[in-house]
């Protein structure tokens, strides 16, 4: 964004650089319709100082073409840089998404942190060397101790010999254990351990066969009506929203609880388009709102969602800025 006004007019002011302050921001995908987003460019040690703003607007948008669009620029001052970076303004949002079943989608994982490189001492080759040396003294048996993968230590619930994977093996591969190991197997599970191999093969796939039948069925709410959607859309307006830091950007910003608020509710509408609902909302919301979270509900870190409040899972097809109320 800041190239696509400030290059354009860069040469014009013979200046050496340009920054772009504007009122809040938004996802890279997000388009600002409307009223447009109010903008400060700042031209950076210009040799010249004044011209034309339908001169600027002009070339701005011709350079642009199409992909944004300028108007009623006029001169600004280092104060309204900072009233325009500083306003908490509330927003309108037309969001488009479908509705699924719940459990279609996979619930969302945190981005990993960014790690910080050791700046400390002790990186440098004195401190390799006192490393390793610290290694080759460590005696055997300690916490560093590493164990290898023939080990008791590493020896989990996926080795076939392991009493307790008899959830996990199938008829050929408790075939190819030993007696003694199948004995141990029936003798976890409280079985009989009597019989020939055949036999403690079969008694041990039949309590696999009871065992996974117990377990209790998923159910999967169905997805709600139309009218029953755009109700609960509507319900929406003046409720107040415990959000999360989103997974999206978790490992780039603290991770606590923030409340927002969606002020007002417009414009609600739901249809069937090839077997799949859509649904389209305005949303008025509060500063600083997670308006996609929002929606899909970010994997429960934002309560309540459309989807907690719909029993369904939520994909954002899009999402546009209808409009900045910084008046």
């Amino acid at each position: 964004m800041q190239d696509l006004i400030g290059e354009p007019i860069l040469p014009l002011f013979a200046g050496d650089d340009h920054a772009f302050h504007g009122m809040g921001r938004e996802d890279i995908d997000v388009r600002c319709m409307g009223r447009g987003r109010p903008f400060v460019i700042e031209i950076k040690n210009p040799r010249r100082r004044s011209l034309p703003a339908s001169e600027l607007e002009q070339k701005i948008n011709h350079a642009a073409a199409g992909r944004i669009e300028v108007d009623s620029m006029r001169d600004s001052t280092r104060s309204e840089v900072v009233r325009i970076k500083d306003t908490p303004a509330e927003k309108s949002y037309r969001i488009c998404f479908r509705l699924l079943p719940q459990g279609t989608l996979p619930v969302p994982e945190p981005h990993p942190m960014r790690g910080k490189r050791n700046r400390g001492k002790g990186r440098g080759r004195r401190g390799r060397r006192n490393e390793s040396q610290a290694e080759s003294e460590t005696p055997a048996g300690s916490p560093d101790t590493k164990v290898t993968s023939g080990s008791p230590e590493s020896q989990n619930s996926s080795n076939p010999a392991d009493p307790q994977a008899v959830v996990g093996l199938d008829e050929k591969s408790l075939a190819k254990l030993k007696k003694a190991e199948l004995v141990a197997m029936c003798e976890q599970h409280n079985l009989a351990k009597t019989g020939t191999k055949p036999i403690l093969v079969e008694r041990l796939l039949n309590h696999r066969l009871e065992t996974q039948s117990g377990e209790p069925e998923i159910i999967v709410p169905p997805l709600p009506d139309l009218d029953t959607i755009i109700a609960t859309l509507d319900g929406l307006a003046g409720t107040v929203l415990e959000q999360r830091t989103p997974t999206r950007v978790a490992h780039r910003r603290a991770d606590k609880i923030r409340t927002r608020s969606v002020l007002e509710v417009a414009d609600s509408s739901a249809e069937i388009i090839d077997d799949e609902i859509f649904v389209e909302v305005t949303l008025r919301c509060e500063s600083g709102t997670y308006v996609k979270e929002t929606i899909h509900g970010d994997g429960g870190r934002t309560n309540p969602s459309v989807a907690g409040l719909l029993s369904a899972d939520c994909e954002v097809v899009w999402l546009d800025v209808a409009d900045i109320h910084a008046d």
